[in-house]
């Protein structure tokens, strides 16, 4: 993980987008999902048109964010996305679930802002109350078991689950 320098601006960014999030995104009807696709495309993020994120989804900067086509952020997700977030086409992060980019460096006095990026691979499947880890990598068509801890890669096709995840079996009828 690498040291993450946040700027004054990033902080009012942040701020302006808190505000805008709550006025406009968070109680809008949840069949709208274009409609906010194309706000987060205005604050930056790179959405498309045919991706899939619920109202009450938490995005801390959406500059961060991808979501590929018909990929599907479900209710309740929080993204601290300090550093890149990349949900690829099909992909699903069900509810409730936690992708975190940054930590802070528990080795040094200083408690430095730490991160990497996440990327979830092609029609992979975060199941519910997931939480996932700086620098991890999620490959195509896997599956994160519900409640599980993933703090490294899972590979395509694998099923992990648990705390911390390891891996259960391979996904069949997908290749």
């Amino acid at each position: 993980m690498d040291r993450v320098n946040l700027k004054k601006s990033d902080k009012l960014y942040r701020l302006a987008w808190t505000i805008f999030n709550a006025i406009f995104i968070r109680y809008s009807p949840v069949p709208l999902f274009k409609y906010r696709a194309l706000l987060f495309r205005l604050w930056g993020s790179d959405v498309s048109n045919d991706g899939f994120i619920y109202p009450s989804t938490k995005v801390w900067d959406p500059r961060k964010l991808k979501v590929g086509v018909g990929a599907c952020i479900g209710p309740e997700v929080e993204i601290y996305n300090v550093c890149q977030v990349s949900i690829g086409d099909g992909g699903l992060v069900s509810q409730h679930s936690y992708l975190c980019t940054a930590s802070h460096d528990m080795n040094i006095k200083s408690f430095d802002l730490i991160g990497g990026d996440i990327k979830i691979g092609r029609n992979a499947w975060v199941c519910a109350d997931c939480f996932i880890g700086p620098s991890t990598s999620i490959g195509e068509f896997a599956v994160c078991l519900a409640r599980s801890v993933v703090v490294k890669e899972v590979v395509d096709y694998q099923i992990v689950g648990g705390n911390p995840a390891k891996a259960i079996s391979k996904r069949k009828g997908w290749e």
